[in-house]
């Protein structure tokens, strides 16, 4: 899993705002990023998915 970061936030002001810096950032720097929101029971196998690697 590499290259990968994980955040779990409610806040929806966050997640706007990290949505845009990553996009401009990608943009700006020929990279790429997939941004997924999940439900809670989506984000906890996520989280297990990560620890365990």
């Amino acid at each position: 899993m590499k290259n990968t970061i994980v955040l779990q936030t409610d806040d929806k002001d966050f997640k706007h705002s990290i949505s845009e810096f990553l996009f401009k950032h990608c943009k700006d720097n020929d990279v790429h990023v997939d941004i997924y929101e999940m439900n809670k029971v989506g984000s906890i196998k996520v989280m297990e998915i990560v620890k365990a690697k």
